[in-house]
């Protein structure tokens, strides 16, 4: 294989890695701005508070909405505290309501 063919086929892969990520950083943002929205009508709503998962007989009250966030799929979000926070970090109102949520236990 030639220099120059070598160096095509370089220039031909890269390419194919540039595609590959801009595809997904194209569905990364549709995804975090869906997750944004779902956050913000689970918080609005307090959807959280009280659940019945698809599929499930039985109706989830999770204790705190940390436990909401912490807990498995289908009891909650199976998620951390630092994903949710990366997730909201530019919306101000969205991350004052979480910072609420965090401080407060359960008190309906």
């Amino acid at each position: 294989m030639t220099e120059a063919h070598e160096w095509e086929t370089t220039l031909r892969q890269r390419g194919s890695l540039v595609e590959a990520l801009g595809s997904s950083v194209g569905h990364a943002n549709q995804n975090m701005i869906t997750a944004v929205r779902a956050l913000e009508r689970v918080i609005n709503e307090d959807t959280w508070r009280e659940f019945k998962p698809r599929g499930s007989t039985s109706v989830v009250r999770p204790a705190s909405f940390t436990a909401f966030l912490t807990a498995p799929r289908f009891d909650g979000i199976d998620t951390t505290i630092e994903i949710v926070r990366n997730v909201v970090q530019g919306d101000t109102i969205l991350t004052n309501r979480l910072d609420e949520l965090l401080k407060t236990t359960r008190k309906r």
